[in-house]
């Protein structure tokens, strides 16, 4: 399915989440879910989910559904980055309206607050599964909490030096 994704991640891999499942799955009560959507047969969406108890403001208890590879204690957190919806190419629409209706519908559980965080701005899907949840009745926050920053990096170092001003350049040789 990644291989054929709209928006695939390393953090959406089969390495990188049961890897995170073993390490962090088996504190907090958390409890596995996992939504499949097939498509005459073929595998063409899935969603990596976990279900447990929060307390908010150190009072309420909520029960939360958040995306799998999210939700670790702050000392612990590994930031797992771009997680979301595994989603073939072609299959966004009808795969968000289908999440949607399956925890809509308490396919999941009994829940009180959905958590989709750590999700890539740049996945098509993102806006989909935002568009879909408000047509169930759900109130929906689009917020953007963190920003990965990156370099492009141009074909050769002597490229990479010379699109730096002269005081990053200067910095970089000396580095």
């Amino acid at each position: 399915l990644l291989e054929r994704a709209v928006h695939p991640q390393p953090t959406q891999t089969p390495t990188w989440l049961s890897t995170w499942w073993r390490v962090f799955g088996g504190s907090g009560g958390r409890e596995l879910r996992v939504v499949v959507f097939t498509a005459g047969g073929e595998l063409v969406g899935l969603v990596p989910m976990l279900r447990r108890r929060v307390v908010q403001d150190r009072v309420f208890p909520v029960a939360s559904l958040e995306l799998l590879g999210s939700g670790e204690e702050l000392g612990d957190e590994i930031c797992s980055e771009y997680l979301g919806a595994i989603v073939a190419r072609g299959y966004e629409a009808s795969v968000a309206r289908a999440f949607a209706e399956v925890i809509s519908a308490g396919g999941l559980g009994a829940w009180d607050e959905l958590r989709l965080t750590r999700m890539s701005s740049d996945d098509p899907t993102v806006p989909l599964l935002a568009e879909a949840l408000r047509v169930h009745g759900a109130e929906v926050e689009l917020r953007e909490t963190g920003v990965c920053p990156y370099v492009e990096l141009p074909s050769s170092w002597d490229e990479y030096l010379a699109q730096l001003d002269g005081a990053r350049r200067y910095f970089v040789r000396r580095t």
